[in-house]
């Protein structure tokens, strides 16, 4: 499914999901502390690779991205698992962050 448009929260969660059920059927039925878990296992590696920020070389800068990303896709899973969208769970902190300071910067929320 090469495209050349974009990605948005929306088609990542999309294929996320998609893969997940085709790759990891035994996955499939975790729950929300199984989720838990895994994600606070890549949240410590990257609280583990920035611990000394001034000394990251190139190879474990490109460790610290994979850790990110796998923590992105691993919340995403969660938000599924419980049935919301990381997309509105992102947007609904925003703009709860914006009105706790007064900005007027707001993300659009689905109903």
């Amino acid at each position: 499914m090469p495209t050349t448009a974009l990605l948005t929260l929306r088609r990542f969660s999309a294929a996320n999901a998609e893969r997940h059920d085709m790759e990891y059927p035994e996955n499939i039925e975790w729950d929300g502390k199984d989720w838990a878990l895994v994600i606070a296992d890549s949240v410590g590696a990257i609280c583990r690779l920035t611990r000394e920020w001034e000394d990251l070389d190139d190879e474990e800068s490109g460790e610290l991205y994979d850790e990110i990303g796998d923590a992105v896709v691993l919340l995403d899973q969660l938000c599924t698992e419980i049935g919301g969208s990381l997309d509105q769970v992102l947007a609904r902190r925003f703009n709860d962050k914006s009105k706790d300071l007064g900005s007027g910067i707001m993300l659009p929320v689905r109903p």
